[in-house]
């Protein structure tokens, strides 16, 4: 999928679950690799695992069926 993505070059590139069955180092080489190619692309990233999402700007939580934002600022110092 993120190599079909690759080729069709989206606006906005959505991720969903991509990387749940790889280990943590290479799911964080791939997130950085989707990073660097889709860096002036909206990037939206589905996923169980917080670690997935820790460079992201905004971090929406689904509780109960909502979306809920969730605060990033303690995270990034």
């Amino acid at each position: 999928a993120i190599a079909r993505a690759l080729l069709l070059d989206p606006l906005v590139l959505i991720l969903d679950e991509a990387t749940s069955a790889v280990d943590t180092q290479t799911e964080a080489e791939i997130i950085k690799a989707i990073d660097q190619l889709f860096a002036d692309r909206t990037r939206l990233l589905i996923s169980h695992r917080s670690e997935t999402l820790q460079g992201a700007d905004v971090v929406l939580e689904l509780i109960g069926g909502y979306l809920i934002p969730q605060d990033r600022s303690a995270q990034r110092g």
